[in-house]
This record gives C-alpha cells, structure tokens and sequence, in this order.
C-alpha cells in the first residue's frame, strides 16, 4: 500500500469525484512532497451501509515512474462529504 500522506491526497480526490454527478468522473491528485500522482475515477455503483449511500472508486498511484491501482469505497456522510471506509489494491477481473 501507498503511504498513507499519500493516500490522504488520494482520498480527499475520491471525495470530490465522488460529490460531482455524471458519467466517468474523474479526479487528478498530487502529493507535492513526494511527487506521488494520479487520478480517482468515480464508478457508477451504488449501495446503501445503514442507510447511506455509497459508491465504489479506482485511484491510480503514480510514484517514480511505477503505477499501481486501488480500489475503495467511500460512504456519504455529509452533503459534499465521503468517507472513505474501504481502501485496497485493486484484482482485476
């Protein structure tokens, strides 16, 4: 897994991506730090977790040339806030 002062960039991105409407939403993040990057793309999925909403994302992870995926879920807490309560490396399938 990423460090997590990167993964803070990464989630703050899958919480707008997720607060915006439409079709294939996507955010850019960067951690100026480290010079890690990349891109949180929304999916169309929805479930509900005790009566909140929550959506599924994909976050790229671009560090020295290396790039890598997760996957997560975030649940809306707030009007324009997710939190994100599931992050991991994404199996495709």
């Amino acid at each position: 897994m990423p460090p997590e002062g990167d993964l803070a960039f990464a989630r703050a991105a899958a919480s707008e991506a997720l607060t915006r409407s439409g079709k294939d939403v996507s955010v850019p993040w960067e951690n100026p730090r480290t010079g890690a990057r990349g891109t949180v793309i929304a999916l169309p999925s929805a479930s509900t977790q005790d009566g909140v909403p929550c959506r599924g994302f994909l976050v790229s992870y671009v560090l020295e040339g290396n790039e890598s995926w997760l996957q997560g879920e975030a649940c809306r807490m707030h009007e324009d806030r997710w939190d994100v309560r599931n992050l991991r490396p994404w199996k495709r399938s």
